[in-house]
């Protein structure tokens, strides 16, 4: 059949990226430019398996990230919301933070940065809300910070892990 904006966005595109977050880009690129029918079937039947481990794997990464913000939450005194949340851990997987914090910000309706937490640096993806510039508050943070870069809604970064602390109270007052 015609393949429109629809399904490319909801089936297909989650499909081809799910390659590059969990194994290798190659497989997409080797699928959009199977020759034939024959050669495209196993290399979708692939990525459609592996879009189904993203989607499980997103979940599970969920529910880290949603235990970590109420033991947050629990150790606080006032138990009032934060006005933005960062979580890192060492099981975050570095291809679905985004995921994770895209999944967080429709819950929270709060800026949310999910990082893996490595040996020495914690490298993470950020996602916010209309009311806040997640790059310009990250631009504000630069000298803790290894890397970064994105736009107003999304951005990406990279932090030594002896400043996750600091970077977490700074953008919190920011």
């Amino acid at each position: 059949g015609r393949v429109g904006a629809p399904a490319i966005g909801s089936v297909l595109g989650p499909r081809i990226t799910a390659a590059g977050r969990l194994k290798h880009a190659n497989l997409s690129y080797a699928l959009l430019t199977a020759p034939d029918t024959l050669t495209a079937r196993p290399l979708a039947e692939e990525l459609a398996a592996l879009n189904r481990e993203r989607q499980n794997l997103t979940l599970a990464k969920v529910a880290l990230a949603q235990q970590q913000i109420a033991a947050d939450r629990d150790g606080r005194e006032d138990q009032s919301d934060r006005y933005l949340y960062l979580v890192a851990h060492p099981d975050f997987e570095s291809g679905i933070v985004g995921l994770v914090a895209g999944r967080l910000v429709e819950d929270l309706y709060r800026p949310v940065l999910v990082a893996k937490t490595g040996d020495e640096e914690t490298h993470g993806s950020a996602r916010s809300i209309l009311e806040f510039n997640i790059t310009a508050a990250l631009d504000e943070c630069r000298e803790l910070l290894v890397r970064h870069g994105g736009h107003a809604a999304a951005a990406g970064f990279a932090v030594k892990n002896e400043n996750l602390a600091t970077l977490r109270a700074r953008l919190e007052a920011i």
